[in-house]
């Protein structure tokens, strides 16, 4: 019996221990059953970052994308903005030409027309407008004159005295410019023919047209009218015969005479000073008076009745004292 109470006792003691073997692992249980859980909330909560991560990568991307795109667009957008530009400081460019080109054009209209018939407003960049020529005009006096009269003075086989030298140069200038209006006219009279029965406003602007021509080729046929004034066949008679002593002179003569007659109006060369000395209009020679005596060079005016764009040189009568 004893032997059965120390069994059972020791069958307690073993149950009691099994017991408390069976609580502890059933704290082990629970221990790992919560880490299982928690480890289960973090593989969870991983899961859910991880998917979130998931969806922020793919939002990123569309946006990323989209600013892809959006970046493309504004680059042609860019590009086409700058072609437009190109194409508009281009057309700015072609306007301005145009533009330019169509004031040039009216000012030259204008200018034409200002001109025409208005001798008191000449292009400034004709070397041989009237004023030019005025200057040109006393320059051929001042020169070329000189040296020709000292010229023929000097000739003992012409023997000429100071008068009759006088004369010839004056009447040399005097067939030069007569020539050079006459052939003007013999120009202008073909085209004159041409357009006869027609009234005055329907022919002018073609008669314009003509007299234009004939000044613009002035330079190009003054060295022409020069030769055949001085041949041995011109109706230039003083010419013909003193042309050896006074080349220079007549050459001259022939561009300056041709020049003024084809102005338009023509520039007038006035071979008559009138009895009494008018210093406004003429020079003294060698002597003063009150009374031309003979008339050494012509006045130059810029058309007939306008201004003097030259003086005339004349030599006065000589005055006794108890005249004065």
């Amino acid at each position: 019996f004893k032997d059965i109470e120390q069994k059972l006792k020791a069958t307690d003691s073993d149950k009691e221990n099994a017991l408390k073997r069976i609580k502890e692992c059933e704290a082990k249980l629970n221990s790992i059953e919560k880490e299982k859980n928690l480890a289960l909330k973090r593989v969870k909560d991983s899961e859910h970052k991880l998917k979130s991560t998931e969806l922020d990568k793919e939002e990123a991307l569309k946006k990323l994308t989209k600013y892809k795109d959006a970046n493309e667009y504004l680059q042609r957008e860019h590009t086409n903005a700058l072609e437009r530009i190109t194409e508009a400081e281009k057309s700015v460019r072609l306007l301005s030409q145009e533009k330019s080109d169509a004031l040039t054009r009216l000012s030259d209209i204008m200018g034409t027309k200002l001109r025409d018939n208005n001798p008191a407003i000449t292009d400034l960049n004709d070397p041989n407008r009237p004023m030019k020529l005025g200057d040109q005009f006393s320059e051929l006096y001042e020169n070329e004159w000189t040296d020709a009269f000292s010229d023929i003075s000097d000739c003992k086989n012409l023997n000429l005295t100071e008068i009759e030298t006088i004369e010839v140069l004056l009447n040399i200038l005097k067939e030069i410019y007569n020539i050079c209006l006459e052939d003007i006219e013999e120009q202008l009279s073909g085209h004159k023919k041409l357009v006869h029965g027609f009234s005055d406003d329907e022919i002018e602007p073609f008669l314009k047209t003509a007299k234009d021509s004939v000044k613009t080729n002035a330079a190009n046929y003054i060295p022409l009218l020069s030769r055949k004034i001085i041949s041995s066949t011109s109706a230039c008679k003083l010419v013909a015969q003193y042309k050896d002593f006074s080349l220079q002179y007549i050459e001259n003569c022939v561009k300056i005479c041709y020049f003024a007659a084809v102005q338009n109006p023509p520039m007038v060369i006035d071979f008559e000073p009138g009895q009494m000395f008018d210093k406004q209009s003429y020079r003294e020679y060698t002597r003063s008076g009150t009374v031309v005596e003979y008339l050494v060079w012509p006045v130059l005016y810029l058309h007939k009745g306008g201004p003097i764009l030259s003086k005339g040189v004349v030599q006065p009568k000589e005055e006794n004292n108890s005249n004065k």
